[in-house]
């Protein structure tokens, strides 16, 4: 199922369980100017904000309830692939670019933080670095360990095998976590 029915079908599951509210309203009268939201969207949220998730600052997120069917996820810079059968049940995924600053590693991407964290799936989900250029060899997507609550040095991460396509690096894994590109020189 592709992302624009993925997000219509979102939309009329949560248009059906909201009463008489329509989405991209509020509780403010019709006749208010600001009461919509055009950009209005049901079950994805890809603008900037300026919450944090786990005491860090966001600067782009996209969340949206994906189930046995599967879906995918678009933030600035990465996409996040969920294929149909991952998930027994539906459960509210957020992709995060942060703007937080990689712990390790030359030629870093930004951080991306896939919640929830410490979330396994059934089959392995895709992660993608859209780059603005092809990596040089020795680039690679590392992904923080199941089970480290705050990774912070090399030791709390993996370096995932990749696959190239022109500027895009992807990889896979059956958890979420903090995940970000460098280039790493093992010695």
């Amino acid at each position: 199922m592709g992302k624009l029915s993925l997000a219509v079908l979102v939309a009329f599951a949560t248009l059906g369980c909201n009463g008489d509210k329509q989405p991209g309203t509020t509780d403010a009268p019709a006749t208010d100017p600001d009461a919509l939201d055009p950009d209005a969207v049901v079950g994805t949220d890809s603008s900037p904000v300026d919450a944090s998730i786990d005491g860090v600052a966001a600067a782009t997120t996209q969340t949206m309830t994906i189930g046995t069917a599967g879906g995918t996820l678009d933030v600035e810079g990465a996409t996040v692939v969920i294929p149909a059968g991952a998930l027994a049940s539906g459960v509210s995924i957020t992709l995060t670019k942060t703007t937080e600053t990689a712990p390790f590693g030359s030629m870093a991407s930004a951080v991306y933080l896939l919640s929830p964290a410490g979330q396994t799936f059934l089959a392995p989900v895709a992660f993608t670095l859209h780059l603005s250029a092809p990596p040089p060899n020795g680039y690679g997507i590392v992904w923080s360990k199941l089970g480290i609550a705050t990774p912070t040095t090399i030791n709390d991460f993996e370096f995932r095998p990749i696959t190239l396509s022109g500027s895009d690096v992807s990889t896979t894994n059956t958890h979420f976590s903090k995940v970000f590109g460098a280039f790493l020189i093992f010695a």
